[in-house]
């Protein structure tokens, strides 16, 4: 497929999730499965924690990065296509291991097509597609993050240290 094909895929990717979550989403949040196994001894946890971060690091400092930079004139297509190789599939393909296996998807197509972008305008209007599906799927691992979990680490007060401090008996 060319980038303006898959582009509008992964648009109408993003169009879908607007306002009803990602399977995947609903999967590793509510229901705590993640299909790869990963997860140490076996609990969903930290591939939710891992999730939440990788996908928040492919889409704000990776892909909406490289939607502001490619309107730079000191980078060329070329420069931005090498970005394009080098940031993405390194989040986007452990988001698959974390369960979001859609996001691993549709960053291959948008590899396999990132050399039929002509311009930087073509490149922009691709990188543009991704940035919205990562921000909208970022936005519903934001809201169905169990944070709940969260109230078992509460901070730390000076009487809860000096309690800590006596019951080692310093």
């Amino acid at each position: 497929m060319n980038w303006k094909e898959t582009a509008d895929i992964i648009n109408q990717e993003a169009e879908a999730i607007r306002f009803t979550p990602e399977k995947e989403i609903i999967r590793l949040y509510k229901h705590q499965i993640v299909p790869s196994g990963m997860g140490t001894a076996g609990q969903a946890f930290t591939p939710m924690v891992f999730a939440l971060s990788d996908l928040r690091c492919l889409n704000s400092y990776g892909v909406l990065c490289m939607a502001r930079l490619v309107d730079d004139p000191h980078f060329s297509l070329e420069q931005m296509k090498i970005m394009f190789r080098e940031f993405v599939p390194l989040s986007a393909e452990f988001l698959y291991t974390c369960g979001f296996e859609k996001v691993w998807k549709l960053a291959k197509m948008a590899l396999d097509a990132l050399d039929t972008c002509e311009s930087k305008a073509d490149f922009k209007e691709l990188i543009d597609a991704l940035a919205f599906y990562l921000s909208v799927l970022n936005g519903w691992s934001l809201i169905l993050f169990p944070w709940y979990i969260g109230e078992l680490f509460p901070h730390k007060k000076a009487e809860d240290v000096r309690e800590s401090l006596e019951m080692l008996g310093a």
